[in-house]
């Protein structure tokens, strides 16, 4: 057990060097790591402590799959923190909705100044029970908000699957076989986030399994707030997508490099199904070029309209 605590130890600390935009999956779990992780749960606890890349204690379970990747690798996708991160300004505060362990909202809370706020939405009791104590252990200045509630279109208990070992699949709306049956506090998007936030521009990042069309309608009635979203498209890609473009986001997928994070501007709904992951943001005029990185698609968020 110590020499595979010690080989995992290794490869976790080379991959949290290396901090790739993709391909974490698959670096985390295979035949190797797999058995090596057989041998540490099987003589001891599958709850060990760790930090998040950005250096926020939190203990997590490694026999669940955001669990074991969050140990592994600092964070459950560096891409999307990146872009997260690039984007966020100074008096703006941040969403998280369907935060999980939390690294994208610690990630952006990490750089942000005293006076911003990052909102964390989990409703799964194990994960915002870890939630809160990472949160008082992370000496942030960022005020940093726990919300043990799920965004929904109304306030209402409702039932929520997680498949097993796979919390970052728990969903309202969609269902799994072996899975865990919770019932939650849902809460009406519209009638909760606004006095949040007040008047404050705000960004998102959202990954809810699939309520994201739910959720989604009563935040792009805030537009004049809601600068960017962050979004996953495994399904309603087409909704989604439809929903942004006719209240004048642009959509951006992420496309997958290993290291440099770099954009493509989505400019029919034919060209979803290249992307799982969504960037939807305004900007004053339509990209000149196809494929953009990051830097750049900050230099046009910047210049002045």
């Amino acid at each position: 057990m110590r020499l595979s605590y010690f080989i995992l130890s290794v490869y976790s600390a080379l991959l949290r060097i290396i901090t790739p935009n993709s391909g974490i999956t698959k670096l985390t779990f295979n035949p190797f790591t797999n058995w090596l992780f057989a041998n540490v749960t099987a003589k001891s606890s599958s709850m060990l402590r760790t930090r998040t890349s950005d250096g926020v204690p939190i203990e997590v379970d490694i026999t669940d799959h955001d669990g074991r990747i969050l140990w592994m690798c600092g964070s459950n996708d560096f891409k999307v923190s990146r872009v997260a991160n690039a984007l966020l300004s100074q008096n703006m505060d941040f969403l998280d909705i369907g935060a999980n362990y939390g690294t994208i909202g610690f990630s952006a809370a990490c750089r942000m100044k005293p006076g911003d706020t990052v909102h964390l939405f989990e409703p799964q009791p194990r994960l915002s029970g870890q939630l809160r104590k990472a949160i008082e252990a992370s000496g942030l200045d960022a005020v940093i908000k726990l919300h043990e509630v799920a965004l929904y279109d109304r306030d209402v208990k409702i039932p929520f699957s997680v498949p097993l070992q796979h919390s970052g699949k728990g969903s309202l709306v969609n269902s799994a076989p072996a899975n865990e049956s919770l019932t939650v506090q849902a809460r009406s998007t519209a009638s909760y986030v606004e006095p949040l936030i007040g008047d404050r521009p705000f960004g998102v990042k959202i990954d809810v399994e699939g309520a994201e069309a739910v959720i989604l309608p009563d935040l792009i009635a805030l537009k004049d707030q809601m600068r960017f979203c962050i979004f996953e498209g495994s399904s309603n890609q087409e909704a989604l997508y439809e929903m942004f473009n006719s209240s004048g986001f642009l959509v951006f997928g992420l496309c997958r490099t290993v290291l440099k994070v770099n954009l493509s501007f989505v400019s029919s709904r034919e060209e979803l199904h290249s992307f799982h992951d969504f960037l939807a943001i305004r900007l004053s005029t339509r990209p000149t070029q196809k494929r953009m990185t990051l830097d750049n698609l900050v230099k046009c968020v910047r210049s002045p309209s």
